[in-house]
């Protein structure tokens, strides 16, 4: 399978909304390149001497565009990340799209955390892929042979069951999840658990209340195949990486019903993925939907 065989020659760790990769690209040996709602896919960090100027370009999704046209010279090294994407064939026609998010620093936490509450400068050292949107209910059927959310009937008009985000799911369901579709795609699973056979794993065998032999589960980092993206890596990728500078209120904004689906504007029920405007990475419902 050709997926099979790229993911293997081109990524380290892999995980359900995020797939390691090794490498990024930068301005000086790629060109920019556009994602999501058109934005220039490189950030301004460092571009700070007199001989750089970084534009700042509002655009009509409302982003600062940050633009690499004016990074001349040894003093700017403008950090491109690519806008590099690969898509995963589940089987029966279902795919995941991912997307790649450049390595990068941020400050974790909240800007308007209570006055002494701990904010931290966090870097991300490798860079990695990322579901463009939440796992979806056929997605999650096409691994797991099984549909457990509420919202499983009656969609919207126009929209499609399938393409509505798995929910009533817990954490067991996530690590199964992952490990089932690395071994569905010959990639070496990340999570073990003593006994377990992940092959012959059902919905059923997954505990739905507290269960200390999954509360043990280690992860082998240096694994092949999907995990779920650590604490640091999903703020990151919410924060728009180091794509946007900006500090917007929701991932992808400032008005939450243009980035997510929530109670005020879905209609009591779930919504299909994607369906909202992306952040800067491409990557959509991140404040929203579920």
């Amino acid at each position: 399978m050709k997926n099979v065989q790229t993911l293997r020659r081109m990524f380290g760790l892999a995980a359900i909304v995020a797939l390691i990769g090794l490498v990024a690209a930068s301005c000086d040996n790629a060109a920019s390149t556009n994602i999501g709602c058109g934005y220039a896919l490189c950030a301004c960090g460092v571009c700070a001497s007199a001989s750089c100027d970084c534009e700042s370009v509002a655009n009509d999704c409302g982003y600062a565009e940050c633009g690499c046209e004016n990074c001349e010279g040894t003093g700017c090294d403008c950090d491109e990340q690519q806008a590099q994407a690969i898509t995963v064939d589940m089987g029966g026609g279902v795919t995941m799209t991912m997307n790649w998010i450049a390595p990068g620093t941020f400050t974790q936490g909240h800007d308007s955390v209570p006055s002494g509450a701990t904010r931290r400068e966090v870097t991300l050292t490798r860079g990695f892929f990322m579901g463009v949107h939440s796992v979806t209910q056929e997605q999650f059927y096409a691994v797991m042979g099984a549909n457990p959310s509420s919202f499983s009937s009656n969609p919207a008009e126009g929209e499609v069951q399938g393409r509505r985000p798995v929910e009533t799911v817990n954490w067991y369901h996530a690590i199964a999840f992952a490990n089932r579709l690395s071994i569905m795609l010959e990639l070496e699973p990340v999570y073990y658990i003593p006994g377990i056979d992940w092959e012959t794993l059902t919905f059923a065998d997954v505990p739905t209340t507290s269960n200390a032999a999954w509360d043990a589960v280690t992860a082998n980092w240096g694994a092949s195949g999907f995990r779920l993206p650590t604490e640091a890596e999903w703020e990151f990728a919410a924060r728009g990486g180091m794509v946007c500078r900006g500090n917007f209120a929701f991932s992808g904004g400032n008005t939450l019903g243009d980035v997510g689906w929530y109670s005020g504007n879905s209609g009591g029920g779930t919504r299909d993925v994607g369906t909202r405007r992306p952040n800067a990475l491409g990557i959509y419902d991140m404040s929203g939907n579920v």
